[in-house]
């Protein structure tokens, strides 16, 4: 009966997944069923903006008899505010809809919990909380430099986690530690989880990046690619392929460590992350995002169906041709930027194509490290045949690099702040930066860092002024692997001064700024609000003022 009940109120939406509860024989959906549908109800309904909120709510374990019941006393609920707003004077379709929101807010009250299934680790586990340490430099007002790196080091215990599983939810089981991106992303994701690593390395806690990268390795071996984020409805999409750098990360900080543990790094690297990554790097990117013609990537997703985790402030049709081009932006992690025209399932992509001539690179290097010479050249051979598709596809006239449309076969409008990643993973060669170097930092260097893009009327996100952590910290590392020292520098002081001046205005670090101000970016209820957190702002935080030659110590 229970069953019969809530497919008459979905079914009015033409929802499929009614039917197949309807057809079962038995007198119970399976919880997961009744789950979706539920919340599918209510994000039609309109009962919350953030439909993210509602795909992260952990389902109550309610007998039958306690489920029927509670949709009787949400159906009475209903009618009663509907009776109430026609009597001061609603009409009849205001009524229904106000009292059909309130009905799914008191059955979600009834049916789910909002709970964090996170908690705390030790603070061994952390280590200790630095200082940093005044120096000759004069950068910055060291008093307020002082406070804010206090709350970069407070801030590290609310990014990282471990995973409180409980049934009935979307939160994948972690066995270890995560980074959790900060704000209403109260799980951890795979780019940032990498620039969020910088962060640890520089205040001497590479053993947590270790733990947060075998994690990932596991999950390559288990799911056949790392997931974009740790929620079962990222499990048909990644993210920018950061795995190997993130591997030659931990390389890179443990030179130092005792020999017996150097040496089980170096072991585990030639083992199991080797194995993993070539896995992840064939299998996967090689497979199903991989153009024949071209010999370069893009991005893209398994379905092609809404996302559960959107914002109702996303729609569908402002970004994207299909759903699966919407999803395949948010593989990118840029969600969402018009240097993808709508189509990033048919978009190569600079930020790709670079991490993968990375990804490349490093998978010689770890042959190499492991004596498998004939392997190591063939990586070599790889990244260097790709390295020549992105100067015969993605540049343009000017010496810049944009977005190719597979199905125009023209450069896509716009260039990004993605465009350094070409810097940061050394696909140029010295006389190729030479031209484009002056060029992007003319068109994408602003008083508070790095923009988004040059696409200044597309509102969305990652365009405009709006400025993210990678961006920055792509840029500064990159022109540095060029020799552009006083660029990388000057990028720096304008990325940290920005951010000291919101921290001694807000007190938090935030998910995204903006550039042209150096303050918070205005809100636009086009989007979601600007979150607080924030992992990788906190990390390039860090980062850069150890790049820039200040240390940190126990007190």
């Amino acid at each position: 009966m229970w069953i019969v009940l809530s497919v008459s109120v979905i079914s009015q939406a033409q929802t499929l997944q009614c039917q197949e509860v309807y057809r079962r024989p038995h007198n119970e959906a399976p919880l997961q069923v009744i789950r979706d549908l539920w919340l599918s109800f209510a994000r039609r309904s309109g009962s919350h903006s953030d439909y993210k909120y509602l795909a992260d709510l952990i389902m109550r374990p309610t007998t039958w008899a306690e489920r029927r019941l509670a949709i009787n006393q949400a159906k009475n609920y209903r009618r009663q505010i509907y009776n109430r707003l026609r009597l001061v004077g609603q009409d009849h379709a205001t009524a229904a809809r106000l009292s059909q929101r309130a009905y799914a807010r008191r059955i979600l009250e009834n049916f789910f919990e909002n709970k964090t299934q996170l908690k705390n680790i030790n603070q061994s586990e952390l280590g200790p909380r630095l200082e940093i340490r005044q120096t000759a430099l004069d950068f910055f007002n060291f008093t307020a430099l002082n406070r804010m790196f206090r709350g970069l080091e407070n801030a590290w215990t609310q990014l990282i986690k471990r995973v409180n599983f409980e049934p009935g939810g979307s939160l994948l089981r972690v066995d270890d530690i995560i980074f959790m991106a900060g704000g209403r992303f109260r799980e951890s994701y795979y780019w940032d989880s990498f620039f969020g690593s910088l962060g640890l390395v520089v205040t001497g806690r590479t053993n947590l990046v270790v733990r947060a990268m075998n994690k990932y390795i596991k999950e390559i071996n288990e799911h056949g690619f790392i997931r974009n984020g740790g929620r079962s409805y990222y499990s048909t999409r990644s993210q920018p392929p950061v795995i190997s750098l993130m591997a030659r990360l931990v390389y890179d900080n443990t030179r130092h460590w005792r020999p017996e543990n150097r040496r089980q790094i170096d072991q585990w690297l030639q083992g199991d992350v080797l194995k993993a990554l070539e896995k992840d790097y064939n299998d996967f990117w090689m497979r199903e995002r991989w153009d024949q013609e071209t010999g370069l990537n893009f991005y893209s997703d398994s379905l092609n169906t809404p996302r559960p985790e959107a914002h109702s402030r996303d729609r569908t049709e402002d970004i994207a041709r299909s759903e699966r081009d919407c999803r395949g932006e948010c593989e990118s992690g840029q969600d969402f930027s018009d240097v993808f025209s709508g189509q990033a399932s048919r978009t190569l992509s600079v930020q790709l194509n670079a991490f993968l001539f990375g990804y490349e690179t490093n998978l010689s290097w770890l042959h190499s490290m492991k004596g498998n010479t004939e392997v190591a050249q063939l990586y070599r051979q790889k990244a260097q045949q790709r390295a020549d598709a992105i100067q015969t596809y993605l540049r343009d006239p000017d010496g810049l690099y944009r977005n190719y449309n597979l199905e125009s076969r023209t450069l896509n409008a716009g260039v990004s702040g993605e465009i350094f990643s070409l810097l940061f993973t050394r696909v140029l060669t010295p006389e190729q930066a030479a031209t484009m170097v002056p060029r992007a930092l003319q068109l994408l260097e602003k008083e508070g860092g790095i923009a988004a893009s040059t696409l200044l009327q597309s509102k969305k996100q990652w365009d405009g002024n709006y400025g993210w952590a990678p961006y920055q910290i792509m840029a500064v590392q990159g022109l540095k692997n060029y020799g552009y020292e006083a660029e990388a520098q000057r990028l720096m002081l304008k990325w940290v001064s920005t951010n000291l001046n919101i921290f001694e205005e807000t007190g938090q670090f935030y998910e995204k700024v903006d550039v042209t101000t150096g303050r918070l970016p205005p809100a636009d209820n086009s989007k979601y609000p600007n979150q607080v957190g924030f992992l990788w702002t906190n990390s390039s935080v860090v980062w850069m003022l150890h790049q820039l030659g200040y240390r940190f110590q126990q007190p």
